[in-house]
């Protein structure tokens, strides 16, 4: 669902690796100087100050609609095919 409440289609393939989430979810990851990597957080629970404070999270990324994507293909760990 978009901010204005209107549905969006294809969020599943947004998580999906190459998609917008993804990606941006390890473009922040490669850039941590701590290595703990970013953490998810439900847009709506972004303005909850206490559950970020008990999480150690200092600032909420939001990913553009437009975010690059790449669609790729990885293997199912189980048949690896």
């Amino acid at each position: 669902m978009r901010p204005d409440g209107t549905v969006r289609d294809g969020v599943r393939a947004d998580c999906a690796p190459g998609g917008r989430f993804a990606a941006a979810w390890l473009d922040l990851a490669s850039s941590s100087p701590d290595g703990r990597g970013p953490q998810v957080v439900l847009r709506s629970r972004a303005d909850d100050h206490a559950l970020l404070a008990a999480r150690g999270i200092t600032r909420c990324v939001d990913v553009p609609e437009g975010a690059a994507t790449e669609l790729l293909s990885v293997a199912h760990p189980a048949t690896m095919a």
